[in-house]
């Protein structure tokens, strides 16, 4: 039994220093032993980040290197190393993005398909500032303009606000051949709901991955590793030629983060292949 207890505190502060208490929360883990209680998170006065994760962007070398570059975020290098492993950014290709903000991922994919006929499709729920060249769907996958809100799988085709409408005007009745997705719902530092949830945003986007992908198409999506991940590898290895799994080493290494390739989208089995009717014998049985 978990007990999640969330206590507000405002702690006065010298105005000197950068770090102030602003939240507190203990994470109890009842059990025979007793419980344990976690540490409090030290708060910057102006942002909702800790202390440690400031310090670890100010030494982290991919986020220096995303400067001196002109990337939006040090999400950009996953991508070029999963580019340059399994060599999916081609010419005359439609390649969508989901989850793109701040857009470090359509920079690369630009960047690398720039003198080709290629169209780039960015969706988030938050506004991404423009990139030239790419187009860009304000929402959310499977979850706005739903009547249906328990419905995470919902696709919505005649709501001219829904992103399902929008991208289908960009497409023109065309499919996509690249799909990718670095998506991921915040930790809440329990690695079991982090890998639960994870697992619920990657069954939603792989649903909608699964009604606008091209036969042959590539679908690379990010997870956090855990019970359920051999149980989505093996859903996704009966609709893809070959499903592979690998972590950049642009991921940190405390990460969790694993990023599944999927490569050849095959569709799914027609019923026929699986289930024997009249007339029809299989050779499997003894049938000849």
């Amino acid at each position: 039994m978990i007990c999640d207890i969330l206590f507000k505190r405002q702690i006065i502060y010298n105005k000197k220093d950068i770090f102030y208490i602003k939240y507190i929360s203990f994470y109890q883990h009842i059990c025979k032993r007793g419980y344990k209680e976690a540490a409090a998170k030290v708060f910057n006065k102006k942002s909702s980040h800790t202390s440690t994760w400031i310090q670890r962007q100010i030494s982290d070398r991919y986020v220096l290197r995303a400067k001196n570059d002109n990337y939006r975020s040090r999400a950009a290098y996953k991508l070029i190393e999963l580019d340059n492993k399994y060599l999916f950014l081609k010419k005359n290709k439609i390649i969508l993005d989901i989850g793109c903000y701040p857009g470090s991922w359509c920079q690369v994919i630009l960047e690398r398909t720039k003198n080709y006929r290629n169209k780039i499709i960015g969706i988030d729920k938050n506004i991404m500032d423009p990139i030239p060249n790419v187009y860009f769907i304000q929402g959310e996958i499977g979850v706005d303009n739903i009547d249906n809100k328990n419905n995470i799988n919902y696709i919505d085709n005649n709501n001219k606000n829904s992103v399902d409408y929008k991208l289908r005007e960009i497409l023109q009745d065309k499919k996509i051949d690249v799909i990718l997705s670095d998506a991921a719902r915040p930790c809440i530092g329990n690695k079991i709901d982090d890998h639960l949830n994870s697992c619920e945003l990657t069954l939603s986007i792989t649903h909608f991955m699964e009604q606008y992908i091209n036969i042959g198409g590539i679908y690379i999506v990010k997870m956090y590793l855990g019970s359920q991940t051999n149980n989505l590898k093996t859903y996704l290895k009966g609709i893809f030629q070959f499903v592979h799994t690998t972590k950049p080493k642009a991921s940190r290494k405390e990460s969790r983060e694993i990023y599944l390739v999927c490569r050849n989208f095959i569709g799914r089995k027609k019923i026929t292949q699986d289930i024997q009717i009249k007339g029809s014998f299989s050779s499997k049985e003894g049938y000849y």
